[in-house]
């Protein structure tokens, strides 16, 4: 479902005719990668014998980590040489075999008991978020001490404080908060998330830098990202164990 929520919507971002369209198209895709990339981690736990759970993780860690800076190589050729629209019709191919790969090559399984879904808690998390981020973005235009923006990290900030209270309380919620009680679970899900944050500004003010300030070409901006792409492959490709299908305790319950 992810993936075809994810196809679907690159066409209509393809095609969009103006702005509001486009950051429409881009936020279903947005949901649709968010449906997908939960499951995999799943069926990667369904499908692989625990020997060889480690290797297959890694691997799906290496993936993770050089998608976004080899997309931009991708998309800076795509731009130099063909339309605009091309950048988000260039995974659709990638989707449909993925989609016909994963009926004949991923075995169904089901939970024995499923577990309820959480719709208040997802709306919560939602709109915390949401909320921070609109500030975030706004900020720079109305100022950091804006009375609207004020508002809006508040507005996000109690939002937040309801939606831990609310899953604390909730006997099907959506992220169980007592599981950060664990200190790896914690330490790797928190740096996981810097890490992301880091990597993806970083990436963000580079392109521009390379495009606005020293005037490179779409394509030469991605070709100019290639040393990161290289080493975050080679980073996540030598976590201990690896190479051997098996890993320390200090790093896979924190993945």
């Amino acid at each position: 479902m992810g993936l075809v929520v994810l196809g679907v919507s690159s066409v209509l971002a393809a095609y969009s005719t103006n702005t509001p369209q486009l950051i429409a198209s881009r936020t279903v895709m947005g949901l649709g990668a968010a449906m997908i990339i939960p499951s995999t981690l799943s069926i990667i736990v369904d499908v692989f014998p625990r020997e060889e759970r480690a290797k297959a993780i890694g691997i799906w860690a290496g993936i993770a980590a050089i998608s976004v800076p080899l997309g931009l190589v991708a998309g800076g050729a795509l731009l130099d040489h063909f339309w605009w629209g091309s950048v988000f019709l260039f995974s659709v191919p990638i989707n449909i075999l993925a989609i016909t790969t994963s009926v004949f090559l991923i075995p169904e399984s089901r939970h024995e008991t499923p577990l309820r879904v959480d719709p208040i808690g997802a709306v919560l998390s939602i709109s915390a978020l949401s909320l921070l981020i609109f500030a975030l973005i706004d900020a720079s235009s109305r100022g950091w001490l804006d009375p609207l923006i004020i508002g809006e990290f508040v507005a996000a900030v109690a939002l937040g404080a309801i939606f831990v209270g609310y899953e604390l309380r909730s006997t099907h919620p959506m992220l169980d908060i007592r599981l950060f009680k664990n200190p790896r679970l914690a330490s790797g899900a928190g740096a996981s998330a810097l890490g992301s944050v880091a990597s993806i500004g970083f990436l963000f003010m580079l392109t521009q830098g390379f495009q606005f300030v020293r005037d490179f070409s779409p394509l030469e901006t991605g070709l100019g990202i290639i040393p990161l792409v290289l080493g975050f492959f080679s980073g996540t490709m030598s976590l201990p164990g690896w190479w051997q299908g098996t890993a320390p305790r200090s790093w896979l319950p924190a993945l």
